[in-house]
């Protein structure tokens, strides 16, 4: 048995040795303290994770889809492709997180801040897209964009994928 503890004084038991892999569907973690958690494989869909602390947390192959991710803290995770198709990342610090493969279509990103994080490979077809912070972040051909969109206008930095080397 697991407990989660969260800032607001709840605790969520969860009924296994370890969260990697864990169903975490639709549980309400609002102020879940998750630091460098691993949540690798987690089912997070539509979990309330709205100012948790998952900096630093391994997320890499998570599904996140149409969770409440506002203000979450997820600076330096590894979110390397998690699902968060139709998430609502709003306002939530990703600074430095590995969105490598991520997919993050249909979701609502407006004020997120992804300065430094890595973008390769990633769907970005998000709305609210232009009113993120984009400084800094690595992409690659692979990254998908929403149609007209300009990301090195936004401050993105364009980086060859590791096959794109030799190519024509």
């Amino acid at each position: 048995m697991i407990e989660i503890h969260c800032s607001t004084g709840h605790t969520v038991s969860v009924d296994s040795s370890t969260l990697e892999g864990a169903n975490l569907e639709a549980t309400d973690l609002h102020r879940a303290l998750l630091e460098k958690a691993n949540l690798r494989r987690a089912n997070l869909r539509n979990a309330n994770l709205r100012n948790a602390d998952l900096r630093g947390a391994d997320l890499t192959d998570a599904d996140l889809s149409g969770a409440s991710m506002m203000l979450a803290e997820l600076a330096d995770a590894k979110l390397s492709r998690a699902d968060l198709r139709d998430a609502r990342p709003i306002g939530a610090d990703l600074r430095n997180a590995d969105l490598q493969g991520a997919n993050l279509s249909g979701a609502d990103v407006g004020l997120a801040k992804f300065g430094g994080a890595n973008l390769a490979g990633a769907d970005m077809r998000c709305l609210r897209l232009g009113d993120a912070d984009l400084q800094g972040v690595i992409y690659d051909r692979r990254t998908r964009w929403p149609a007209e969109f300009e990301p090195e206008a936004r401050g993105a930095i364009y980086t060859e994928a590791p096959d794109d080397h030799g190519s024509p």
